[in-house]
């Protein structure tokens, strides 16, 4: 009877990933009206890869301008592939690249390019024959923006530019950047979230005057200069964070706009109207939702095939942790060290990933503390009668490491597939569940005993020792689980975002700011992983199916998402 009702709920959510996955290719492909496609781009002694959409109305015969697209940091050619399409359906050619040492690209961080590649996607798409070389433009969020400052620089075909948030700062005022200044970069629009925690409004005020050509405050929403004298200048600003500027559709509505303005003369007489990505990416969230709900019927076909379906539960003589200990301890445990854990990865540089070291010293220490606290509490309260190593060792089985395995194989044989055929990356505002270069493989193992540690620790706190266990629905208990475990993160991040939008107050600023937005890519990974625990102690009455996986699945998303620093 379970297998029966396993088959079918596979069954259903293949059908909903698979369809969810065909109709963002179709939307991506704007139903025939644009070839989407996957490049790989020669750099200096490695490949870039970057998503080519190309207008059908582009030909040798009617070239048209094109745009190259560059991404933040930790992100990849996904993140701007909605305004790729925007542009696209409008008859621009648009090219969105992974930067050196991200997504698919070789490089890394460190390979002394300040463009980090984009001069070199730039000169890939101007020799295409149905391009107009002489009509470029380039957009850049975060990082990129000021690789797309670069680009401008160097390149004297870029006759217009978008900053989104980035581009300006010490962080760019290196010379090799250009200095800013009102005929420099050529068409220039600055895009900005009001809550962009990189950003002080009025400090990015007072610094874009001289380039805007005025003494006083500057407009937003107002033309500056003109496109047909190249001085063009623009300040948006749309109520958003940093993190979401590229997704963000009045953002992606100014940007596509400013294109076609600067472009209109060389423009098919079409008209064009709405933002068809953001059907492709709810088709695209179904398509996630579907795949991480096959966790649950995979791991139940797996284990039966093993003959493992129930397995001995651990000897647990005192469920002894009440549950407000359990928000108290472990979710105040992971922010106590969060921030410090983010500075100690960029000192201690493993795994070699920018981020990605500093993420999985943040669970490792986590999980090691949690141990130690959990035992500590476990001898005051039980008097000896709870022994945790007693209980560990009979929540680990060697078919564990089996059975996981074979279901994200499974799971990383869906991906791999997709995007093969279809070339769509699954995403949770950035890119994650994504195939992997073989440098990226060779990472992959590193994160693992990090992850293992924390998964461990997680799993005794949320379900062996939690006193209350399985009262109520399936769904109602899960979404207890849940609440315990991210009830202190999302609570920061109201205490954080909420005046920041009620009063422009923030209470974590600058960098250290930065470092709390992660949490809006970091939450959603963690419902995932708290589901895939919750059902495979459920399935199995031991943490050890769980945390094994979860450890896997996470060395998957890391390997993935962080940037090279240096070569590996």
């Amino acid at each position: 009877m379970h297998l029966r009702r396993d088959y079918l709920n596979l069954i259903l959510l293949l059908m909903i990933f698979l369809g969810g996955i065909y109709v963002a290719n179709r939307v991506d492909a704007d139903f025939g009206h644009v070839k989407m496609e996957e490049v790989k781009i020669p750099a200096a002694g490695f490949e870039l890869s970057a998503l080519l959409y190309i207008p059908s109305e582009a030909h040798p015969d009617s070239p048209r301008p094109a745009v190259v697209l560059a991404h933040g940091i930790s992100n990849a050619k996904e993140t701007l592939s909605g305004i790729a399409l925007e542009l696209s359906r409008r008859g621009i050619v648009a090219l969105t690249v992974d930067l050196s040492g991200h997504g698919d690209s070789g490089g890394s961080l460190s390979s002394g390019d300040p463009s980090l590649g984009l001069i070199d996607a730039i000169n890939f798409v101007k020799s295409e024959l149905y391009v107009d070389h002489s009509l470029i433009g380039v957009v850049g969020h975060s990082l990129g923006a000021g690789a797309a400052r670069r680009a401008a620089y160097e390149d004297d075909s870029v006759v217009v530019t978008v900053f989104i948030g980035g581009g300006v700062g010490e962080r760019s005022e290196d010379p090799s950047y250009g200095t800013l200044s009102p005929t420099f970069p050529k068409n220039l629009l600055m895009a900005v979230g009001e809550q962009d925690i990189l950003f002080d409004l009025q400090g990015l005020d007072v610094s874009l005057r001289q380039v805007f050509g005025t003494s006083e405050q500057i407009t937003t929403g107002k033309l500056y200069g003109s496109f047909d004298s190249m001085n063009a200048r623009e300040l948006f600003v749309t109520p958003t964070i940093h993190l979401l500027e590229p997704i963000t559709p009045a953002l992606v509505s100014e940007v596509v706009d400013w294109m076609s303005r600067a472009f209109v003369s060389s423009l098919p007489d079409t008209t064009c109207s709405g933002l068809n990505y953001i059907y492709r990416e709810a088709a695209l969230a179904a398509s996630l939702i579907a795949f991480v709900g096959l966790i649950a019927p995979l791991s139940g076909i797996v284990t039966t095939w093993f003959g493992e379906r129930l397995g001995d539960r651990p000897i647990v003589r005192h469920r002894f942790l009440r549950e407000r200990n359990s928000v108290l301890v472990w979710g105040g445990l992971g922010l106590i060290l969060f921030l410090p854990a983010m500075f100690a990865g960029a000192i201690v540089a493993f795994p070699p990933l920018v981020f990605g070291s500093s993420m999985a010293w943040w669970l490792s220490l986590t999980g090691a503390f949690g141990l130690l606290i959990l035992k500590i509490m476990a001898d005051r309260q039980s008097k000896g009668n709870v022994s945790i190593k007693e209980v560990l060792k009979g929540s680990f089985k060697a078919w564990d490491l089996i059975l996981s395995a074979a279901v994200l194989v499974i799971l990383y044989s869906l991906a791999w597939s997709c995007e093969a055929l279809f070339t769509e990356k699954l995403k949770m505002i950035v890119p994650i569940f994504g195939s992997l270069s073989l440098n990226r493989l060779k990472v992959l193992p590193l994160f693992i005993p990090f992850y293992l540690v924390y998964f461990t620790a997680e799993g005794l706190y949320l379900h062996v020792y939690r006193d209350r266990q399985a009262a109520g629905s399936m769904a109602g208990n899960f979404m207890r689980v849940s609440g315990l475990k991210m009830a202190p993160y999302l609570g920061l991040m109201l205490v954080q975002y909420i005046p920041m939008f009620a009063s422009n107050f923030r209470l974590i600023p600058g960098f250290i700011g930065f470092f709390v937005e992660f949490l809006w890519a970091i939450l959603p990974l963690f419902l995932v992983s708290t589901f895939s625990s919750w059902w495979l102690y459920r399935l199995t009455g031991r943490i050890g199916f769980g945390a094994i996986f979860n450890s896997l699945l996470f060395a998957w998303v890391s390997a993935g998402l962080f940037p090279f620093g240096s070569i590996s």
